[in-house]
């Protein structure tokens, strides 16, 4: 296996340890996971293991070995069958293409957890302490610190668990847990959005700021008995907006897409109910107190149309501290429904990066993300934008303390340049094995008949990267073709061909 030097990892990743002083004898350890949707209530505990699913083919294309969490000897062995299925695909997907891409599947390691407090079974500890007796997979590398993708209170104590067990195994670390843990604090308020909106209120050079919508904040409390006119009124007093007509209205504490509406004078009696019965149902799952979950209220943007680029943009940076911020990438969102609530996948290119920098200003996002440095933030951080009917790109309080759904394809970008590939722009429809393929000979070679299957020889058109998710699942990526062109590939229909009809989830592809 090739060995890739610890800086690759610290650029895009949670890491709080020490790095390697000279070439190391294994690989990075590294767990992608949704931590933060299970400890804001987003997601049921089970989401730990479910979301974990979605990722070991792209650490295997970072040169990393995956720590993934298992209930019991059924689930580890359901994992140990997928990864062998994963390990096939690879082989007949390279038969078409060529030697692509420097991709080592390692087998991951298996770390007993049970999420309801249960102490794990005898037997899966057994199992994992074999494992780590491999000086491959217990190295400098992770003596020094896991790499993660998210952080949370539940993430860092599975950390600080997986220590113990090394520990106890004789191994010894060098890594700063207690760093895990105060940041995994620190990005539970940063996911927080009106955490941002106060950031920027108290924030003394606004001008040296990226614009932001105007955004008004209100409590859940305060939607009890409240008018269309009271709105109008709050929006006018903490913003000066007097011509709004329409609002979007979201949690600070959801994704966009799960406790949000648009509101109107027409529709408002209806929707404002609806809002709180769902942000009510929302709070029960929680554990929080209703009245402190607080809500951003901004007019409606009207986006941009224009089919010649992403209508909203994602920005993701890592923060080490006030001095040292370093861009990761600039990607263009992909949804599957017209309203742009459900997040599948994201659009890289180098002229849309560009256009985004330039249009916006680099120095202002550093500017504000070092407000978040000053904060205490370390680590990743992504914030998006949506770009308006003039062309211009506005900031809309979305931060997202992790790296985000970009990483699949980032890494995918990266892989393949560093072989010497093209990978100008890329497109990721969905990480999470939305198509099954049962015959994965038969769509390789209609994608090869159609002069539409990326190859070594052919370097444009499609990559299908084997899913861990389901059984002879995939992740289609389009690369290196023109957005009209992937446009014009989406609406054949060529994508869905010869997958299962009976397991397709996907709605539709926007952005």
């Amino acid at each position: 296996m090739r060995v890739r030097s610890s800086s690759q990892y610290s650029r895009l990743f949670f890491h709080f340890g020490a790095f390697p002083s000279s070439r190391e004898e294994g690989p990075p350890l590294v767990c992608l996971n949704g931590g933060i949707m299970v400890d804001t209530g987003s997601e049921a505990r089970d989401y730990i293991f479910t979301c974990q699913d979605r990722y070991p083919p792209y650490a295997a294309l970072g040169g990393m070995r995956c720590l993934l969490f298992v209930r019991n000897e059924a689930h580890r062995r359901r994992y140990q069958r997928r990864i062998a299925g994963l390990r096939k695909h690879l082989m007949v997907i390279q038969s078409f293409t060529g030697p692509l891409l420097d991709i080592d599947l390692l087998e991951p390691l298996y770390m007993p957890c049970d999420l309801n407090g249960q102490a794990p079974l005898d037997a899966e500890i057994a199992a994992f302490r074999e494992q780590i007796k491999n000086q491959q997979v217990i190295n400098d590398h992770v003596r020094g610190g896991i790499y993660l993708n998210q952080l949370s209170p539940t993430i860092a104590r599975l950390v600080e668990q997986f220590y113990d067990l090394v520990k106890e195994s004789g191994g010894r670390g060098r890594v700063r847990l207690s760093e895990y843990r105060s940041q995994a604090r620190t990005v539970l308020k940063w996911h927080d959005k009106a955490s941002y909106v106060d950031l920027l209120r108290n924030c003394a050079n606004s001008a040296l700021l990226p614009p932001h919508v105007p955004t008004v904040m209100i409590s859940s409390g305060e939607l009890s008995g409240i008018t269309w006119n009271r709105l109008l009124e709050l929006v006018e007093r903490q913003t000066g907006l007097q011509d709004a007509t329409e609002f979007f209205v979201k949690s600070g504490m959801d994704a966009a897409g799960e406790v949000s509406t648009f509101l109107s004078r027409e529709n408002f009696a209806e929707k404002i109910n609806k809002l709180a019965s769902e942000l009510a149902n929302k709070v029960d799952e929680m554990g929080r107190i209703q009245q402190d979950v607080r809500l951003l209220v901004q007019p409606r943007i009207e986006r941009c149309r224009n089919d010649s680029s992403p209508a909203g943009v994602g920005v993701t940076y890592q923060i080490r501290h006030a001095g040292n911020i370093e861009r990761l990438v600039v990607a263009g969102h992909v949804y599957e429904d017209a309203e742009y609530k459900t997040f599948i996948g994201s659009y890289l290119a180098d002229d849309l990066t560009n256009r985004v920098l330039k249009q916006v200003g680099e120095d202002k996002i550093i500017f504000l993300l070092q407000l978040f440095a000053d904060k205490g933030y370390r680590g990743p951080i992504n914030l998006d934008a949506v770009r308006n009917s003039d062309g211009d790109h506005i900031f809309i309080y979305d931060c997202n303390p992790r790296f985000g759904g970009t990483l699949p394809v980032f890494i995918l970008q990266q892989a393949l340049r560093q072989t010497g590939l093209r990978a100008e722009t890329l497109l990721n429809i969905g990480y999470r094995g939305r198509f099954v393929y049962p015959d994965l000979t038969a769509k390789l070679v209609e994608l090869q008949d159609q002069g539409l299957l990326y190859s070594r020889n052919r370097q444009q058109g499609v990559y299908l990267v084997p899913s861990l998710v389901r059984p002879d699942s995939f992740d289609p990526i389009l690369i290196n073709m023109g957005i009209e062109a992937m446009r014009q590939l989406i609406r054949s229909g060529l994508i869905s061909s010869l997958s299962d009809p009976d397991q397709s989830d996907l709605k539709g592809v926007y952005w």
